[in-house]
């Protein structure tokens, strides 16, 4: 084929590899006699995607873009940029496509749209669930809508089929990346319509473009749908004023039942929801009181919305924000660092599963504007890494920015530039600092800092002028070196009691952090014994997902004990090597 293809079909995809060379062969079979191309962007997937895509012979233009995990927005952006036909055709990569559907769009743009959609409906090998029966309703009622409409309303504008105009969607920036980041779902398609809305563009449906959607999820992950997009619909507010009140006024708000479950989402703790997504499990189609468990089923996905609503805006009663502490990322297994250092890809998998899971993470002042009870901020996480090791540079940064995950390094003061000299057997050996060079790098990329005492010594044994000394002359220090004051403290082993707490304080830190304690909200006199999750090599995301959302029944129970020991003034232990308190055991750092 010389010169530019008539259309390029940009194909978006993660762990989806069966599903999306359905699309594919569904794709080739086409009839026009048009010329075109397709772009596979496989956004991060481990399912060996594109090497089956490269495997196959295809008779049309088939490249494949591979890129970390980014989300749809992002995806379908390289997507239009390594194509180079004049009009843009996006799929979702669950669709099997009827073989009239290229020369469908394009009529409809030669003919002077600027953007189409066409009709989806559901694909007979679709899984069989309490959601099937319900997606063939809507898609007869919204083609019915889109015809009768003669243009396309905001809920009807669906990436999963969307052809538009290369020169108008370069004009609007493409889809905006930051709505789906990481996998997030929902709203970047009434995004992008809202802009071209805005530009006066022309839209346009064609009824002959037929898609047929292999649905595969579930009823519990949509209902993780429905919290993002209530999520998102927050979020299409802020930067379209007004937008997500009139989406939410197509779920329901003014209305007596909309009401109820805004007020339920608001005032129910975080259990609440997660307990009504387990009782999906028996909603099964064709089984006795069908018509029941999706009325039931329509309650829990709405509920789930408003959850996602409320979060987003600042309404919802948030559990205290969990912590996680890591120490080095870095792909060595020996060493000071040994088991406490997690692979650099690993890593990734974890933030990009955290995020998936609607969790967002926080910089130090808002964790600090938290504890003090001036905030409400949801399912939220703070990311923090002990002693300040140099690797940080090279395998945590490109990852954090990658993903717009903002972190705390708390620093050895006395050990800038140096190496980790408090280790001792069986922990021996060295590994390289941060400098004050490299902290500003870090700064610059949006981590924040914090004190991890000047000499990381056991604050527990020290006498009260040394501890004094190990808790203020990080100020110093970090202020000779030009850099900022730390608000926050880690203690060096994870060891406290009463009087190092009551010294942290009144050396002037807002907030100090444990290894280990309470997972519930901390009173103020446990504001100097904020808990951490310690993450170590072998965990994978879902081992982290599950300590993140529901610790084991022996992390709370020694949760409640460190509580009432921090309470009642008495010591609080690091547990030593060997220990068993969960799936994600202390380490004795």
């Amino acid at each position: 084929m010389t010169g530019s293809p008539d259309v390029s079909v940009v194909v978006p995809t993660y762990e989806r590899r069966e599903i999306v060379l359905q699309c594919l062969d569904s794709l080739v079979r086409t009839t026009s006699d048009l010329s075109w191309e397709v772009v596979v962007v496989v956004d991060g997937s481990t399912d060996g995607t594109a090497a089956a895509i490269a495997a196959r012979t295809w008779p049309v233009d088939v490249r494949v873009v591979t890129q970390v995990n980014r989300g749809s927005a992002a995806a379908r952006n390289a997507g239009a940029a390594a194509s180079s036909a004049e009009f843009l055709l996006f799929l979702d990569d669950d669709m099997v496509v009827e073989p009239s559907i290229l020369d469908e769009h394009h009529r409809c743009l030669t003919a002077g749209a600027d953007a189409v959609v066409g009709h989806i409906d559901v694909h007979p090998s679709s899984t069989p669930s309490i959601l099937v029966p319900s997606l063939r309703r809507w898609s007869v009622k919204r083609r019915e809508r889109l015809l009768a409409a003669g243009s396309v309303p905001l809920q009807d504008m669906l990436t999963g089929q969307l052809s538009v105009r290369r020169a108008l969607f370069e004009e609007l920036g493409g889809f905006d990346a930051d709505i789906t980041a990481a996998g997030r779902f929902g709203g970047e398609d009434t995004d992008f319509l809202q802009r071209l809305v805005s530009r006066g563009a022309r839209l346009r449906f064609a009824p002959g473009a037929v898609s047929h959607q292999v649905y595969v999820l579930t009823p519990r992950a949509n209902l993780v749908q429905w919290r993002d997009s209530g999520r998102a619909d927050v979020r299409l507010g802020a930067k379209h004023p007004g937008l997500d009140l009139e989406m939410q006024r197509r779920h329901g708000r003014d209305t007596a039942r909309g009401r109820v479950l805004r007020a339920v989402a608001r005032a129910a703790p975080e259990a609440l929801v997660s307990r009504s997504s387990a009782t999906v499990r028996w909603m099964n189609p064709g089984g006795r009181g069908e018509v029941a468990a999706r009325a039931a089923f329509t309650v829990l996905r709405d509920l789930h919305y408003w959850a996602g609503a409320a979060e987003a805006a600042g309404l919802a009663p948030a559990s205290f924000p969990r912590v996680l502490a890591y120490h080095a990322v870095d792909r060595t297994t020996a060493g000071p660092v040994g088991e406490w250092a997690v692979d650099p890809d690993l890593f990734e998998q974890q933030l990009t599963a955290l995020l998936r899971a609607g969790y967002t993470f926080l910089t130090t002042a808002e964790l600090v504007a938290s504890v003090a009870g001036g905030r409400r901020l949801g399912r939220s996480l703070l990311l923090t890494f002990d002693d300040g090791y140099a690797s940080l540079l090279r395998h945590a940064l490109p990852v954090t920015r990658r993903l717009g995950v903002p972190a705390t390094v708390f620093l050895v003061t006395g050990e800038l530039g140096g190496t980790n000299s408090w280790e001792a057997p069986p922990w021996g050996g060295a590994e390289d600092l941060l400098d004050a060079e490299g902290v500003r790098v870090l700064l610059d990329a949006g981590w924040d800092v914090g004190s991890h005492t000047h000499r990381h010594r056991n604050l527990t044994r020290l006498t009260d002028e040394e501890l004094t000394e190990e808790l203020t002359a990080p100020f110093e220090v970090l202020a000779r070196a030009g850099l900022p004051r730390p608000p926050v403290l880690a203690y060096p082993f994870g060891e406290h009691d009463h009087r190092v707490r009551r010294a942290a304080a009144r050396a002037g830190y807002d907030v100090s952090f444990a290894l280990s304690g309470p997972s519930r909200r901390p009173s103020r006199r446990a504001v100097h014994a904020v808990p951490r999750i310690e993450v170590r090599r072998h965990h994978d995301p879902s081992a982290l997902l599950r300590a993140v959302g529901s610790p084991p029944r022996a992390v709370r129970a020694r949760a409640r004990a460190e509580l009432a020991a921090v309470v009642r003034g008495l010591p609080v232990r690091a547990s030593r090597p060997g220990s068993t308190s969960g799936p994600l055991a202390r380490a004795p750092r």
